[in-house]
């Protein structure tokens, strides 16, 4: 990095730091005030609030924001993959699937209410939502304090979801601790595997040893992991684990060339706004796509101008559509060999011409090559080919690199 470039990194930094102030309340402090009620905070942090409101449809005409986070999870509904709805219906309708309570972990800050009174009976999907629960959230998703905490008059940044609670998840919030505050708010929910062996419930001293990260954040570490705490399910036709990540934003980033400029993702995803009277905040927008915000762009080109010969907005803006549609161009390439090396092992299965210890060999490269795929999507539910590439362009390209390795490897045991 020349020097130049250290110095507009510097500043990039220093205007990051200067919204993180902002977001976390320090323009809009009582000195000394007590904590207040929740309807007067919002009303205190009404564009911050209002902006998190905000919702967001993608080009299918759902809307995944976490603005819609109550709809998603009230609406009756037939659901898939916990709360993914498959079609409305009747609250009285049969077919209803119930929110498990646990579903709430990661969604509002209230869930740590539900554990003080319930402790860990509130794990486990045999606990399930019911209609007083729902009215006593009263819509707080997404809300103040799954981000913040009430200290000196206002609102500072800090991980507040119950699995960055020491008490409770002791491992879980140590690793949340080790990178930055501006990480760790996000990462409590945005990471790949928290919440995935709730279902089956906690124990107290499983609580305790719950670690995510005791193997790393790269993909074989977090592959390991779900395997070991039973996060797949089998292929019925072949054997194969088919093993996927949550929702790997967290693990993605580390070691990104942003991560080491001292960026994270509210520098990138809630930017400075100003209000109709000319006041400034941080927008808590963070649903919104960093492609269509023009503030995000602009504060792209600090770097990119000085790398990449980027002048403009819409240069920046046609600079990272490239890079997104190159990657999903390179992941649908991916895919069709993976698609057909899936059909060689279900055809040696079926015809017994390949010994056991050479077939389990080429499940498990096809396993671990999906899990590359899927990882570098970085969405379970609601996956974009290519569309996260900013969070650590150099590792996505990589987990696509490996995973076409282990085709071609593979393909030679069973093609």
């Amino acid at each position: 990095m020349n020097m130049r470039t250290k110095t507009v990194a510097a500043a990039i930094v220093c205007a990051s730091v200067a919204a993180v102030a902002l977001a976390t309340g320090c323009a809009a402090q009582s000195p000394g005030g007590a904590e207040p009620a929740y309807d007067e905070l919002i009303v205190q942090y009404a564009n911050e609030y209002e902006s998190s409101q905000v919702h967001k449809a993608d080009e299918e005409g759902e809307d995944n924001s976490h603005a819609n986070l109550r709809a998603q999870l009230e609406t009756p509904a037939v659901r898939a993959g916990g709360v993914a709805i498959v079609r409305e219906v009747d609250a009285d309708d049969p077919d209803k699937a119930d929110i498990p309570k646990f579903c709430l972990s990661c969604k509002t800050s209230l869930f740590n209410d539900m554990y003080e009174e319930e402790g860990m009976g509130v794990f486990g999907s045999g606990n399930v939502m019911t209609d007083e629960d729902f009215a006593a959230l009263d819509g707080r998703y997404f809300d103040c304090y799954s981000c913040h905490s009430w200290e000196g008059g206002g609102l500072v940044l800090e991980p507040h979801m119950i699995y960055a609670q020491a008490e409770t998840f002791p491992l879980a919030a140590e690793f949340l601790g080790s990178v930055s505050a501006k990480e760790a708010v996000c990462g409590q929910c945005h990471n790949y595997a928290l919440g995935r062996d709730t279902a089956k419930g906690y124990t107290e001293d499983e609580a305790q040893n719950c670690d995510p990260w005791r193997y790393g954040t790269d993909p074989e570490g977090m592959y390991r992991y779900l395997v070991e705490i039973g996060g797949f399910s089998t292929d019925e036709a072949t054997g194969i684990k088919m093993v996927q990540a949550n929702h790997p934003q967290l693990e993605m980033f580390q070691g990104s060339i942003h991560q080491s400029m001292g960026l994270a993702c509210s520098d990138c995803h809630m930017n400075p706004a100003t209000d109709e009277s000319g006041a400034t905040y941080v927008s808590h927008d963070a649903s919104s796509s960093v492609a269509e915000d023009d503030e995000a762009m602009a504060s792209c080109l600090a770097c990119h101008e000085t790398q990449d010969g980027i002048e403009t907005v819409e240069d920046m803006r046609s600079f990272l559509s490239t890079r997104q549609a190159q990657q999903a161009a390179c992941q649908a390439e991916v895919e069709a060999s993976l698609e057909g090396f899936y059909q060689a092992i279900a055809n040696a299965v079926q015809d017994g011409t390949v010994d056991d210890a050479t077939l389990q060999q080429a499940k498990d490269d096809y396993s671990f090559a999906r899990f590359l795929v899927k990882g570098q999507q970085q969405n379970l539910n609601d996956p974009v080919d290519g569309a996260q590439i900013a969070h650590n362009p150099d590792q996505m390209r990589s987990m696509l690199e490996r995973a076409n390795a282990l085709v071609e490897e593979g393909m030679e045991k069973v093609g």
